[in-house]
């Protein structure tokens, strides 16, 4: 046997995995391809990293306002700014 090789201690445990059926679909994430056009990939980062989120997050968040009508928080909070400015501008 080679002295440079040595065998892998692995030890094995019994972890209790819930099955796919019991997953929460909002939480579970699935790796996909997909091609976008540069310049969009793009103003999103720009974007992302102005608000100190990964890219792939902020694009989650926003498809989810998009086809799922959930507004992420930066969203409701712009929505309340433009209200209060009006308010004061009247």
């Amino acid at each position: 046997m080679n002295t440079k090789t040595k065998k892998k201690d692995i030890q094995y445990g019994d972890v209790e995995v819930d099955l796919p059926s019991t997953w929460n679909s909002s939480e579970t994430k699935v790796r996909i391809t997909t091609f976008l056009d540069e310049d969009l990939l793009i103003k999103i980062k720009e974007e992302a990293k102005t608000q100190g989120k990964k890219y792939q997050s902020l694009l989650n968040e926003r498809l989810r306002e998009i086809f799922m009508g959930e507004e992420s928080t930066e969203t409701r909070l712009k929505k309340l700014e433009e209200e209060v400015f009006k308010k004061k501008m009247a």
